[in-house]
């Protein structure tokens, strides 16, 4: 039986003592004040809670399946509760407390289990009164590999008060990291002063911050946005920024950076705003050369002649879109061009024309599967009507531009856009190294009757290797599928029954080394039914994102879709 104690009063009190916030910029007197008042409103909070027990056995934890990737809310028993999240990494973030008159109350606790480790680690957590927040917490910003922000700081009635810090966890034997932060004000809520925000896109590779100063939770005067790549960048460099104006909004030249941007990413956009809104010419700058440029109007709309970025731009697949706008929309004939790396030129890789009225597609297209990069050439190729694809269309692929394409997939859509008949359509991760493709019907936009899983290698013919059958779009019956990096080398497979979409019973895990090879079982074990999770004794592959020579079979015991590790570590305010 697992127990969690709410708060150790004494260390909690202790930790008040011995904490010292680290400056993060210019700081105005006033701000010191309201991390004070803060940390004192904390105190009171906490000696007005009583200290209780909540034990949680493992038998009445249910936990999500594997396959959703989204917050769930299990009740444990009459009053106790627990929320998983489950990140498209595999590692599972854990909330549990207790409701009381059906909201939460009381203490909160956050643990943390990487998908490659063995035990649950507290990380954070706080303190709910009748379904608010009060005083310390220390919450999950963001999941990163083998890693996670933590974003720490105190509440008043729900608000973010006083200092908030940003930081890195790593394992619960090293320090946490301060990367950024600032003051909420005691009384509005809103940030304050001079603040640190990470942008979206940070992670480990791709450190990126943005340095400047709010006002009642507005961005005001000047902001600056650093970079620091990689682990032997010693400092942050400015590569971008600007000016806001009393509003909020931007105004005088900026550095953009791309939405996507990241390590493999390094993109941004130069030119000036007039209250908020882009004006003139505005450039697109990746890796220091101008890469695309356009105007816009007064009003923020594109206007003439644009070199624009494709969607899904990246290093290794540097597209880019050439065409007219009028009124803000795409018009008539656009082009789209591949950069060769390397050798600094273009091909044109597709295009097509866009309606002069509604901006939208139609008549002969070509255009790049989202997939396309510069070793893995895929290229779509049908008919628009009004911007919803009609007819036949094909797919081709090539391995480079001096290769030939061969036909790897085709279907057909209605006038409406909506797939029927026969397809043969390729994986989502389909590249030239995992060449899989599902063939079977649609009926009305939806999978029915068997589907068949085929394979290649380079540019041999395409055999089955699974496959099951769909009702109205759910899967139903026994299925063999590859893992998700199925390749000549990783011939990895998972046998076993859907209903209604969802796992159950007896899964095997299966492996051979040719196609003519007969199936040997490798592991494998029982979903539950009720939730589709895995429950019981597991015979796994510990990594199947990185198969090798060496790769290892692990023994582990679930129970509802939860490894029973033991709890290493509670969290203690």
């Amino acid at each position: 039986m697992n127990k969690i104690i709410k708060g150790n009063q004494n260390k909690y009190f202790e930790w008040i003592t011995q904490n010292k916030y680290k400056d993060l910029a210019l700081k105005l007197k006033d701000q010191e004040q309201q991390k004070d008042e803060a940390l004192h409103f904390d105190e009171q909070n906490l000696l007005q809670l009583k200290e209780e027990i909540l034990e949680i056995p493992h038998s009445s934890w249910k936990f999500l399946s594997e396959t959703k990737l989204k917050k769930e809310l299990m009740n444990i028993s009459a009053s106790n509760y627990i929320e998983v999240y489950e990140n498209g990494k595999g590692d599972q973030v854990i909330y549990f407390g207790r409701y009381k008159n059906k909201v939460k109350d009381g203490l909160w606790q956050t643990l943390y289990c990487l998908k490659s480790g063995k035990e649950l680690i507290g990380i954070g957590g706080g303190l709910y009164k009748n379904g608010i927040k009060i005083g310390k917490w220390v919450e999950v910003y963001k999941c990163l590999i083998d890693k996670l922000i933590l974003y720490q700081g105190n509440y008043r009635n729900g608000n973010k008060i006083g200092q908030w810090n940003f930081k890195i966890f790593e394992n619960q034997n090293k320090e946490t990291q301060i990367i950024g932060g600032g003051i909420y004000d005691n009384n509005t809520g809103f940030k304050n002063g001079i603040w640190i925000d990470l942008h979206s896109s940070y992670d480990m590779d791709c450190k990126t911050i943005l340095i400047g100063e709010y006002k009642n939770g507005i961005k005001q005067g000047f902001w600056k946005i650093k970079q620091k790549i990689g682990l032997q960048q010693q400092k942050f460099c400015q590569i971008g920024g600007g000016n806001y104006n009393k509003k909020g909004q931007k105004i005088k030249k900026w550095i953009d950076l791309h939405e996507d941007f990241d390590s493999l990413c390094i993109v941004t956009y130069q030119g000036e705003y007039i209250n908020g809104n882009k004006i003139g010419i505005w450039n697109v700058i990746h890796n220091k050369r101008i890469r695309a440029y356009g105007i816009y109007e007064l009003i923020g709309q594109k206007f003439g002649k644009w070199i624009q970025l494709y969607d899904n731009y990246y290093d290794l697949n540097q597209i880019i879109e050439i065409g007219n706008y009028e009124n803000g929309k795409k018009c008539k004939d656009w082009t789209i061009m591949m950069k060769i790396p390397y050798y600094e030129r273009n091909i044109k890789i597709g295009g097509g024309i866009y309606d002069e009225i509604e901006g939208k597609k139609v008549g002969f297209w070509v255009e790049p599967h989202f997939n396309f990069y510069e070793d893995c050439q895929i290229i779509m190729i049908g008919d628009y009507n009004m911007g919803n694809r009609i007819g036949n269309w094909e797919i081709y692929f090539r391995m480079s531009e001096k290769s030939n394409y061969q036909t790897i997939g085709q279907g057909n859509y209605n006038q409406n856009g909506i797939k029927f008949g026969k397809w043969d359509e390729l994986q989502d991760s389909y590249d030239c190294n995992h060449q899989i493709i599902y063939s079977g019907e649609y009926d009305n936009g939806q999978k029915n009757g068997l589907w068949d899983i085929k394979y290649r290698t380079l540019q041999e013919q395409f055999q089955k290797i699974g496959g099951g059958n769909y009702d109205n779009d759910q899967k139903n019956g026994r299925w063999i599928e590859p893992i998700y990096n199925f390749n000549y080398q990783n011939q990895i497979f998972f046998d076993g029954s859907y209903q209604n979409n969802q796992k159950l019973g007896k899964w095997n895990l299966l492996c051979k080394k040719s196609y003519e090879d007969q199936y040997q079982i490798l592991g494998g074990g029982n979903y539950e039914e009720k939730y589709g999770t895995k429950d019981g004794i597991w015979i796994e592959i510990n990594d199947l994102k990185n198969l090798n020579q060496q790769t290892k079979i692990a023994k582990t015991n679930f129970q509802n879709g939860m490894k029973l590790f033991p709890i290493k570590k509670f969290f203690v305010l």
